[in-house]
């Protein structure tokens, strides 16, 4: 790689990963997206994995930034051919106000142009803009929104720094210009024909393309003066399928590859290679030339071709850019702000909270209460007085049948709860919380001005690959909904339902896995319970608090309801009911459900059975954990079936947070011990008696 070329990656992090631009690579030639790279502008990105195979690929392409991707918008100041862009600039300026020249301000790509780059505030990121403007009476004035091309050379920039926040005047003025009925896109050049090139774009790409050719069949002919042919051969076929795959400025694809091997494909004296020895060795180079190209990710640098010794020295100097670019000192961070919470003291703003309980217990008639008091303004919090829309998400609940009855029940105000209708999708598992999903969902939230997000349950909507029983799954998932919530100001209330599990605690009873509690920075816990009186109470009880002391827990009942639909007629629903509060915790009442919930473990006697054998088998095996084939043989021997220990014992150990399968769905993984204490725990409430009606030697 050359030093230009070498610049040219750096600039392209550097404004990637520094600055945060969304970039892509373009052809100097054709000035568009480059030639051989297909999809432009749709993949303009910011991970330096991408860009370092992108600008290895193509060592001389130029950077170019999608704009709107990015959230900028750029004004560019056109000098070139005697326009008047500044005189223009200065004309806008005095009639709409003076735009700062302390942002990044760098030159244009004739030198004879500046421009000016602002960061669009957030508020205005949900408007139509359109991609260019070039307003009326203002000659070499334009207000750039969809692509830039960026400088790769120090002696473009004018003022190096981030980029500041475009003032209001400015914006208002964007939003106010008429819309293009058919907003331009970035004109992508498509990987085409050599026939259907340019003459000019047709003789480049000739010459490149005829060197390599040139280079190959010369030293393909001087290797065959030997005997030794069948190498030459197969080194030949590799390298022009690689001029096919990686090459930047052939026109050569894998038809035209075949095409080139079959007119240069040399003939041994005799011709004793049969056409199966060619065509095997042509598919072995074939192959191998994919194999090493997907394992390189088009990644081809040698140790002396950039300033690095290594990728790794390189992504090790990326790093620390990023890093540097991340330290703040004491005195820019501005005043301190204090922690809201969406329920006072209860339920943390713009986070993930955690909502478990018993199936009946009335999870999705609290959500609904909680949005309707929002609706009106009324739940003490951030959003006391002020009247908030939500958003509610459900995989189990019919909107028409259960949720919206439940809202007329509670008097909530009409226009403030959206819904997504997921038959009105045009891909299934659109809902899944894959990254990019989330952020687009939680972006639409925000857009929409939603301030809280229920998802019902949200171990439903994990993607295939990702299972909510597993630490990490739920981890990686649930993180990043939280970055996205505090980012875009969104509060995600998490449905789960509870496990059988038979201690006191209340945490340990949330489903699936102990991340789920761990992740969440507040919780509740509806529960249908015995108080200290013995008598049946429902409650809902402050499970967890990041930022507050618990609060005490409250007295509720759901109460029959009559809604009238607009015809007149009434339906039946139910109707949540906050009552006073108690000093009765979470886990005062998770002690009351107790024995009712061991009396039914014990009573399937194949089950505990299965329990007890593979916990001790987890004890021996320690952190390697044991096969899932050690857990058939274990089930044989006891006499038991497959699926009571995989499905049932194995379960309920893993809703216990005793135990869990570190595989995920369609996948095989170990099963491994996670909480020895509880454990032991559990082997010890296992008392003499019911080890001998079960016939277990304890």
């Amino acid at each position: 790689m050359s030093d230009a070329s070498n610049v040219k990656l750096k600039a392209a992090i550097k404004w990637s990963v520094c600055r945060g631009y969304h970039v892509f690579p373009y052809d100097h030639v054709t000035g568009k997206a480059h030639i051989r790279y297909r999809t432009g502008q749709d993949s303009a990105t910011t991970d330096y994995e991408q860009i370092l195979k992108w600008w290895n690929r193509w060592p001389d392409a130029g950077v170019t930034a999608d704009l709107k991707k990015s959230h900028y918008v750029t004004v560019d100041v056109d000098g070139k051919d005697g326009k008047p862009g500044y005189a223009s600039l200065e004309k806008w300026e005095s009639e709409y106000g003076l735009l700062s020249r302390e942002t990044e301000h760098h030159k244009s790509r004739s030198g004879e142009g500046e421009h000016l780059t602002y960061v669009i505030p957030e508020r205005y990121r949900g408007h139509q803009l359109t991609n260019r403007i070039s307003p009326n009476g203002y000659p070499g004035l334009d207000f750039v929104l969809n692509t830039l091309h960026l400088p790769t050379s120090e002696e473009s920039v004018i003022n190096d720094m981030d980029p500041v926040e475009a003032p209001e005047f400015l914006m208002e003025w964007l939003v106010s210009q008429p819309k293009a009925d058919k907003p331009s896109t970035v004109q992508v050049e498509k990987p085409t024909n050599h026939d259907r090139l340019s003459e000019e774009r047709k003789a480049f790409c000739d010459s490149e393309t005829d060197k390599v050719i040139r280079c190959e069949v010369a030293e393909l002919k001087e290797a065959l003066r030997g005997d030794a042919w069948n190498q030459p051969c197969y080194n030949f076929a590799t390298r022009i399928y690689e001029l096919a795959y990686r090459y930047p400025e052939s026109y050569v694809g894998p038809a035209e590859a075949d095409s080139l091997i079959d007119k240069h494909w040399p003939t041994p004296d005799g011709g004793n290679w049969s056409v199966a020895n060619v065509e095997k060795t042509r598919n072995s180079a074939r192959e191998t030339v994919r194999k090493k190209l997907s394992t390189e990710g088009y990644l081809a640098f040698k140790a002396g071709e950039l300033d690095f010794a290594s990728i790794g020295d390189l992504r090790k100097e990326v790093y620390r850019q990023e890093l540097r670019s991340a330290f703040v000192n004491d005195r820019e961070l501005g005043d301190i702000e204090e922690r809201t919470f969406l329920w006072e003291d209860r339920i943390v703003a713009d986070s993930f909270c955690l909502l478990q309980g018993d199936g009946g217990a009335g999870k999705g008639s609290f959500t609904v209460w909680v949005m309707s008091e929002l609706s009106h303004g009324r739940l003490p919090g951030a959003h006391y007085g002020k009247p908030t829309k939500s958003c509610f998400v459900s995989s189990e609940d019919s909107y028409k049948q259960d949720v919206k009855p439940r809202l007329k029940a509670q008097g909530y105000r009409e226009g403030f709860i959206e819904f997504i209708d997921r038959e009105r999708m045009k891909t299934d598992g659109t809902l899944l919380l894959t990254d990019m999903k989330s952020e687009v969902l939680i972006e639409e939230c925000a857009r929409r001005k939603c301030r809280v997000l229920v998802l019902d349950p949200v171990g439903d909507f994990f993607p295939d690959e990702l299972n909510p029983d597993n630490r990490k799954d739920v981890r990686k998932v649930l993180r990043h909904l939280q970055d996205l919530g505090a980012r875009h100001g969104v509060t995600v209330i998490g449905i789960i339902h509870e496990n059988k599990s038979n201690t006191g605690s209340a945490a340990d009873k949330g489903g699936g896995t102990k991340a789920f509690r761990d992740v969440a920075r507040s919780g509740f816990r509806l529960a249908v319970g015995k108080n200290k009186d013995g008598e049946e109470v429902r409650t809902a009880s402050h499970l967890k608090s990041n930022y507050s002391a618990l609060q005490n827990s409250f007295i509720y009942h759901i109460e029959e309801a009559w809604v009238a639909k607009d015809n007149g007629e009434r339906v039946k629903t139910s109707k949540f009911v906050l009552g006073p509060s108690t000093e009765e915790t979470a886990d005062d009442i998770a002690e009351s459900q107790t024995m009712s919930r061991a009396e039914r473990s014990f009573a399937n006697k194949e089950t505990v059975k299965a329990k007890i054998a593979l916990l001790k088998k987890l004890l021996e095996a320690g952190e390697e954990g044991i096969e899932p084939s050690d857990g058939k043989l274990l089930a044989e021997a006891l006499g038991v079936s497959t699926s009571t220990m995989r499905q049932k014992a194995l379960g309920e150990l893993i809703n216990d947070g005793i135990a869990e399968n570190t595989g995920s769905r369609g996948k095989a993984g170990k099963w491994r011990l996670l909480d020895k204490r509880k454990a032991e725990h559990y082997l010890r409430e296992v008392d003499s008696h019911m080890s001998k009606d079960l016939g277990i030697p304890m």
